[in-house]
């Protein structure tokens, strides 16, 4: 199903061992300033420019991991935030423990979770302050799970997301919910560790993949289909034909044809056409809209 299979680590356990890395970890210097706020609405995105770099300059440097490592203070010199990963894989949390040690970030806790659910049972009898989350939205292969992120933003959390999911109106919707950061796991590490450490420091960062979403909703748009036509296009992929999404919906057949060429005309319209049923398949599921276990 077009590379949607999540790949999930055999045995793993809360002490697995660390994801293989590059060494020379450090704290990242906030390599790129985020123009717009952290809630990018609709298809009105400001271009992302690095700081001291004019428009037209790469998104994100290529600094080596083996770099020396950069100044440290508003790190070193505040009370350590907590700093907590949620994750469905044990093997991730050790993971990211492992870089923070290499970093030598400070944090008071590296707690982790295994869902949203599990982290506000937790800390609605011990409330936590405010932390910064390292959080997969993607949750057994199902559609991104976008109201865990928006709990955690609306209660004050800064949270990066760290997903393997790579489409770019997954990344914009992440942002738009509050998300301060998207990384990537094919990314590099230290994406991840610079990342981390503007959400610590309370500055603006954002990667190079989330960059290029931006980018690319700045220059083509995106889809912004509406909640009804969301409802039409699932509807008429997971059925036979247009007359069951009639009767599922309580909607005329005329209706349903009719937001289906609009759909198609959205897609084209961005430069992502969608002539064929299977095509729409694939935009639902690069855009999240399906998971793998919807089919």
């Amino acid at each position: 199903m077009i590379g949607m299979s999540k790949t999930a680590a055999v045995g793993a356990s809360s002490h697995s061992a660390p994801l293989l890395m590059s060494d020379g970890l450090r704290p990242g210097s906030t390599a790129l300033s985020k123009t717009s706020s952290s809630k990018h609405s609709g298809s009105r995105h400001k271009k992302v420019v690095p700081r001291g770099a004019s428009p037209g300059t790469p998104s994100h440097n290529s600094r080596p991991l083996g770099e020396p490592a950069s100044d440290k203070r508003g790190l070193e010199s505040t009370t350590p935030m907590p700093l907590i990963v949620i994750d469905d894989h044990p093997v991730v949390h050790t993971g990211i423990r492992h870089w923070l040690a290499k970093a030598s970030i400070p944090t008071d806790t590296a707690s982790a979770y295994r869902s949203v659910a599990q982290f506000l049972n937790e800390h609605r009898l011990r409330p936590t302050t405010t932390a910064v989350i390292i959080y997969d939205p993607e949750h057994g292969e199902q559609r991104p799970h976008y109201g865990g992120l928006q709990q955690l933003c609306d209660l004050g959390h800064r949270v990066v997301v760290y997903s393997r999911l790579a489409s770019a109106e997954i990344i914009l919707n992440c942002l738009d919910a509050g998300a301060v950061n998207y990384v990537v796991k094919t990314e590099s590490p230290q994406h991840l560790i610079d990342a981390i450490t503007a959400a610590l420091r309370g500055t603006e960062n954002i990667g190079p993949l989330a960059t290029a979403a931006l980018q690319a909703a700045q220059q083509h748009g995106r889809p912004e289909l509406t909640e009804q036509e969301r409802r039409v296009l699932i509807a008429w992929l997971l059925t036979d034909n247009k007359d069951g999404v009639s009767e599922k919906l309580h909607i005329a057949p005329s209706t349903v044809r009719t937001h289906l060429q609009r759909i198609r005309r959205r897609y084209r319209e961005i430069n992502r056409p969608a002539p064929s049923k299977a095509a729409l398949f694939a935009r639902a599921l690069q855009d999240g809209l399906l998971g793998i276990h919807d089919v």
